[in-house]
């Protein structure tokens, strides 16, 4: 499944007290997602955070893509996984990839080490079959 085929779609709303920009992969709305439980939750981290809650740096906005970019390539490539939200808001950029199989933590890190990112970032490892985030956000497309 390449997301770079796959429909998305744009929105904008608030996480928590801050705006917030969200792209969804609807291609992934009929997928069943219990065939893919894990999320691999990596956040991209921004220093210029402008009034919207984006990145306020051109510079920094360009490698936050580049870096996104070369991140789902690589999650599609090595683990099958599937690029599903991109949450952009005060200061990470938040990227929600679902896969079939487990992953360590580890394995995640040593993935992204590997693009050599040009941002710091965070990894968090979670079960969630149900793909909540997902489900819920923009919720009714996709």
């Amino acid at each position: 499944m390449d997301y770079k085929s796959q429909p998305w779609v744009n929105g904008h709303g608030h996480v928590g007290a801050y705006p917030a920009f969200v792209r969804k992969n609807v291609g992934l709305a009929s997928i069943d997602s219990a065939a893919f439980p894990h999320l691999a939750l990596v956040s991209l981290l921004y220093r210029e955070v402008a009034a919207d809650g984006r990145p306020a740096d051109g510079d920094e906005w360009a490698r936050l893509d580049s870096t996104e970019e070369r991140l789902a390539d690589a999650m599609q490539s090595r683990f099958g996984a599937c690029f599903a939200l991109c949450v952009t808001s005060d200061g990470s950029r938040d990227l929600f990839f679902f896969l079939s199989t487990a992953i360590t933590e580890e394995e995640a890190d040593d993935l992204v080490q590997s693009i050599r990112p040009a941002v710091d970032y965070e990894i968090a490892i979670i079960y969630d079959p149900e793909w909540r985030p997902y489900r819920e956000l923009m919720e009714g497309r996709g």
